[in-house]
């Protein structure tokens, strides 16, 4: 007897690859952190409510340290928000910049020092995948698409989260980084396209950055994009004006493939 679980998979499956085949989508580009990865929330505020904490006396000696790590927190993740549509920073300089602020400049040569020593190694270590990314990578994979990813970090930390998750997939992934210090524009998306050898209408672009990741992976040529929209942002008012764009717009990556059922 059919097993009904694995007949249903295989039309889902099926029927992502004629969507795909009618829209002409031969590969997909997923941006890195906050896309695959969960960096922001999974890596760097764990880490950096640890830092908080460690610190916590030196920042203010009045509170419990939770309470001041959580106010910490809370002062980094407005920055973070304030910080959407400009280039990243190294994590060591954004959490002292944050410092530096609320404590109106005091900050200790031993608490520059013990924010330099906690990030130390801090780029060694690959962040976590989101539950749903392998399932969905051996799916694209599974009917024949390519895989790339573009990343606005460290070449060398890049190639850590590649090889992890390639190994993961049993498939070699392709990557492309922007040093932290550039932009991630069209240019690197012209790239990012030429890397995969496939013309930029016939690729799909992942990403959960309005403008790091959609608005100029459009401009590079791309005509099918999904965003990840985490925030309040807002498409420019003369956005598809031609109606030449297919854009998703989901809250997850988990719900990726969903969107060409």
């Amino acid at each position: 007897m059919d097993n009904p679980i694995e007949n249903k998979d295989e039309l889902f499956v099926e029927n992502l690859r004629e969507v795909l085949d009618r829209r002409e989508i031969y590969a997909v580009i997923f941006d890195v952190d906050n896309t695959l990865f969960d960096t922001t929330n999974g890596y760097y505020y764990r880490e950096t409510t640890a830092l908080s904490l460690l610190l916590a006396s030196q920042i203010n000696e009045d509170k419990e340290p939770q309470e001041v790590a959580d106010l910490i927190q809370t002062l980094l993740k407005g920055s973070y928000a304030n910080r959407r549509n400009r280039k990243p920073v190294l994590v060591q300089d954004w959490y002292l910049g944050v410092l530096h602020k609320h404590l109106n400049g005091n900050i200790s040569d031993e608490m520059k020092h013990k924010v330099e020593e906690h990030f130390k190694d801090f780029y060694e270590v690959v962040p976590p995948l989101y539950p749903s990314v392998p399932r969905i990578l051996k799916t694209f994979l599974k009917i024949d698409r390519e895989i790339g990813l573009y990343s606005n970090a460290q070449l060398d930390w890049t190639a850590k989260k590649a090889d992890s998750v390639s190994k993961l997939i049993v498939y070699n992934i392709p990557y492309i980084a922007t040093p932290i210090d550039k932009e991630k524009d069209e240019h690197g998306w012209s790239k990012a396209f030429a890397m995969m050898n496939i013309n930029p209408e016939n690729i799909l672009v992942v990403g959960d950055n309005l403008h790091a990741d959609i608005l100029p992976a459009i401009e590079a040529g791309c005509r099918n994009v999904v965003w990840i929209k985490r925030y309040d942002e807002v498409l420019p008012d003369h956005f598809n004006e031609n109606g030449e764009i297919n854009l998703s717009v989901i809250g997850d990556i988990g719900e990726l493939l969903d969107t060409f059922q």
